[in-house]
């Protein structure tokens, strides 16, 4: 039970806590020879914002710092190839700007 609303207290401020996006810095997403994933970075797209959040969570959670440690790295909330590997490049772009700036 304790535990539980630990790791509700910590959801909510890491949900209260924000970055302004125009604040992040813009990083390349890696291609990794993926034409998708090489599209310019979008602040606003879906992965970025994921990536950013996500960094945000383990940090305040203590768990181990690393994009591809991520359950939503492992498994994007996208269907298909191409679409897999957008979100991926840019949720990792959005990671490492947070990463970047010590959100």
């Amino acid at each position: 039970m304790k535990k539980a609303m630990i790791l509700t207290s910590l959801i909510a401020a890491a949900m209260m806590t924000s970055v302004p996006m125009s604040s992040l810095a813009e990083k390349p997403a890696e291609t990794h020879g993926n034409a998708a994933a090489a599209a310019k970075v979008d602040e606003n797209s879906l992965g970025y914002r994921d990536g950013v959040e996500a960094f945000k969570l383990d940090k305040l959670a203590g768990r181990d710092i690393g994009v591809k440690t991520s359950h939503l790295y492992k498994n994007p909330p996208v269907k298909g190839e191409a679409q897999r590997d957008e979100y991926r490049g840019q949720f990792t772009a959005g990671y490492n700007a947070a990463m970047s700036q010590g959100s």
